[in-house]
């Protein structure tokens, strides 16, 4: 298969186009996922091996921060990083389930590589190193696959052949209308030659059926199925960037959007060369924002975006939270994953709402939690005391993600806020600081931020915990299962806390003063369109910076914070159309 690409300075690095040919599932063999960064070039160390990393973590430099800040040139086209994006295990399966829609999907047992966290999302294109076992993998599925499929032939075919005569013509139709379906693009005439003598060759040996068997197998691996390959056209006038073609920018859409392949309006669209504008890629993103798959692809983003993997195989101290249970750790995540998705698409929409919000979903078992007289057994929108609880961040399923066995976790509370809705991640510990802390007992008779505050101000670690306690001791009021309390071993909780470095400094006294002053940030606005940008082009978010992310921050500001109104303004910016012109 022709790939534009070539593969220099190690197997994970891509630089620049050139016409190369590789067999089905080379590009996996060689382990691609390099990028090309609109700014500077990215590579990782050649000594690293195909398990090494672009970088050394996250920073806190210009591209971190940059999105709070204004664009230096709106006008300009701002190409965003381009790698080479394998379908996430998400993608995978639906994207068979979607190729393949009379057929019960289910029934094939896959093998997926384990995805690997980068940033807290699983989508990075650098964190996609493949390895023979990987390659092996999808061998196995393209075969399992392709047997489930053709079991029953008049469910995949365009055609039924009557007779041994009428199978060429039918083979040809179906490589022609399957492989446009698989590939995400109309084949080539070199592939449509290729495929077809597969075709030939096999039908002559096996017989139609094998035939058809094994072109779904050499489909389903090969590289343009496997992973997106973007190439776009010549570089726009008076730019280092080139603007996507129709069908590539059907494939991010529709994988943005849906998780899932383009679907038939949009393949549609593509034909038609709508999809080249801006214009018509928001009418193809409202439309799409109204799927129940829309639904299920953003609710994937936030659970990353969140963090919600903190939620799951919850622990909590038998001695000093009695109450807690599997199915109480199970209500928690549940409520606070059904929480944002409500706000995100029912109750206010808005990064404000997110952080303010005063409601809760509740049960009888959450319902001590809250302070509420729920009995139903069923989850419940239920208004909270605004006193307590102010949006995400006071959720009682998050404070219990982020806390400790037998305690409440100041650390972990204010990196989160500094990660996730700040973009400015601190970092790590030293090697040779202790982060252990003795457990905490009644007989303590010491707060969690008494104790931490006493190790904290040492030299060596004051100068990282002044921002990251200002912001967890904060939070000081919710314990380890995520209960309101006003005081912890006899001694009264202080929840006053500081913001430092950064566009809303100053002090608050607790979690819901806190939201209300980070839901007042340009700068969270410029972090969460930051996070967006990075998991719709699969990169780390140091790799966005503020003159891509300007349009999405601008989207918020005219809309009041509507966070579908962002999403929209992201697949309509020039950083998602477009990919840089390789140095």
């Amino acid at each position: 298969m022709s790939i534009s690409w070539t593969l220099v300075a190690g197997p994970r690095h891509i630089l620049g186009v050139r016409r190369i040919v590789f067999p089905l599932c080379a590009v996996l063999a060689l382990g691609c996922n390099g990028f090309v960064d609109g700014n500077k070039e990215q590579q990782s160390d050649p000594a690293g091996g195909l398990g090494g990393g672009l970088g050394g973590g996250s920073t806190n430099g210009g591209t971190t921060s940059g999105p709070a800040a204004a664009c230096n040139d709106p006008a300009a086209i701002a190409p965003g990083p381009s790698p080479l994006v394998r379908l996430s295990a998400t993608e995978y399966r639906s994207t068979l389930r979607d190729l393949f829609p009379n057929v019960a999907m289910a029934a094939a047992e896959l093998t997926l590589p384990a995805e690997v966290q980068s940033d807290g999302f699983l989508n990075t294109a650098e964190a996609q190193a493949p390895s023979a076992a990987v390659i092996a993998s999808f061998h196995d599925n393209a075969a399992a696959v392709a047997k489930l499929a053709t079991a029953d032939l008049t469910k995949i075919l365009p055609c039924s052949p009557a007779t041994l005569a009428d199978e060429p013509s039918c083979g040809a139709k179906f490589i022609e209308t399957f492989g446009k379906q698989a590939l995400r693009r109309p084949l080539s005439a070199d592939e449509t030659t290729r495929y077809s003598a597969l075709f030939a060759d096999s039908r002559k040996q096996w017989g139609f059926p094998v035939a058809i068997r094994l072109l779904i197998q050499a489909f389903l691996q090969t590289p343009a199925f496997l992973y997106r390959l973007e190439y776009g056209g010549a570089p726009v006038a008076g730019s280092q960037a080139i603007a996507l073609d129709s069908y590539e920018m059907a494939s991010r859409l529709s994988y943005l959007m849906t998780d899932s392949m383009p679907d038939a309006e949009l393949v549609t669209a593509a034909d038609q060369g709508t999809l080249a504008t801006a214009e018509g890629l928001e009418t193809q993103a409202r439309r799409l924002l109204k799927l129940a798959g829309a639904r299920d692809a953003v609710a994937s983003f936030n659970a990353q975006w969140l963090r919600f993997d903190k939620l799951g195989n919850l622990v909590k101290a038998a001695d000093l939270y009695p109450s807690f249970s599997p199915a109480l750790a199970s209500a928690l995540k549940d409520a606070t994953v059904r929480y944002v998705d409500r706000i995100f698409w029912d109750e206010g929409h808005t990064v404000t709402s997110l952080l303010t919000d005063n409601h809760a979903y509740v049960n009888a078992m959450l319902a001590p939690l809250y302070g509420s007289t729920a009995t139903a057994t069923d989850l419940a929108w239920t208004e909270i005391d605004a006193s307590q609880r102010s949006g995400i961040l006071t959720q009682a399923g998050l404070m219990a993600g982020l806390a400790h066995e037998r305690n409440d976790a100041p650390v972990q509370r204010g990196v989160f806020v500094l990660d996730r809705l700040l973009c400015q991640p601190p970092p790590p510990p030293l090697a040779t600081v202790n982060t252990s802390l003795p457990p905490l007992t009644a007989a303590s008779n010491q707060t969690t931020r008494q104790q931490l505050e006493a190790s904290h101000n040492t030299p060596t670690c004051a100068a990282c915990h002044t921002a990251i306690d200002g912001i967890g001791f904060g939070f000081g009021n919710y314990d380890a299962i995520g209960q309101w309390r006003t005081t912890q071993f006899g001694q009264n909780v202080d929840a006053t806390g500081e913001l430092v470095g950064t566009d809303i400094d100053g002090k608050f006294d607790g979690a819901v003063a806190m939201g209300k002053k980070l839901a007042e940030s340009r700068q969270v606005r410029g972090c969460i369109a930051s996070q967006w940008l990075g998991y719709a082009l699969a990169v780390r978010r140091e790799h966005v910076d503020a003159c891509m992310t300007d349009p999405l921050v601008k989207a918020l500001e005219a809309s009041s914070g509507d966070l579908r109104e962002m999403v929209v303004a992201l697949v309509k910016s020039a950083a998602f159309r477009h990919r840089p012109v390789a140095p």
